[in-house]
């Protein structure tokens, strides 16, 4: 879910157009460093599935219609799993991305990470509280940490403090054992 003024701050920092403080439960990267939202909810209202429409033929027209179907498909597949998995082990995955490409042959690729601790936002299902900040098993740790000390956002990277590294440790290896089970890597 991204409400208020994380979603401002998504939109400025990503350039990617989130609709409404919905849950921005998945999003894709295409051909061209285009990103496209594929954003939907149980009580999507008309406008919200006429702005999805507008968003996929906009992506469409720049890599094809196919093209956007088979990526729309895919991403609804691999986050329908990782969802169900997640829920089965008390966290919301509020939201994420995918990213794919193509290979020099032209096939489709899925690159990067998936359902990661930096590619998505993991909330503890037993705390989630609507209406406000989520304690989270990801890097949001470290992202209010850095706007708590008003970095710039430019080089240099600011060295994080030994207590930040560590509770952001503590926080991925959290939800790894909620995920997998295990203790240890």
């Amino acid at each position: 879910f991204l409400p208020g003024q994380r979603r401002q701050h998504h939109q400025r920092q990503h350039g990617e157009q989130v609709f409404d403080d919905q849950p921005a439960d998945r999003h894709v990267t295409v051909a061209g460093g285009k990103a496209v939202l594929f954003h939907q909810h149980a009580h999507e209202d008309h406008r919200a599935r006429d702005r999805q429409r507008h968003a996929e033929d906009e992506a469409g027209a720049i890599v094809g219609h196919e093209l956007i179907a088979r990526l729309r498909a895919l991403t609804l597949a691999i986050y329908g799993r990782g969802v169900a998995h997640a829920e089965r082990c008390g966290i919301i995955i509020a939201d994420t991305k995918f990213e794919f490409g193509t290979d020099a042959k032209g096939n489709l690729v899925l690159i990067d990470e998936v359902l990661t601790a930096d590619s998505s936002r993991f909330w503890p299902m037993d705390a989630y509280a609507p209406g406000g900040p989520q304690p989270s098993f990801d890097k949001q740790f470290v992202r209010d940490y850095l706007e708590q000390i008003h970095w710039n956002k430019q080089p240099p990277v600011p060295s994080l403090p030994d207590d930040v590294v560590i509770r952001t440790r503590d926080k991925y290896l959290e939800a790894f054992r909620r995920l997998t089970g295990r203790h240890s890597l």
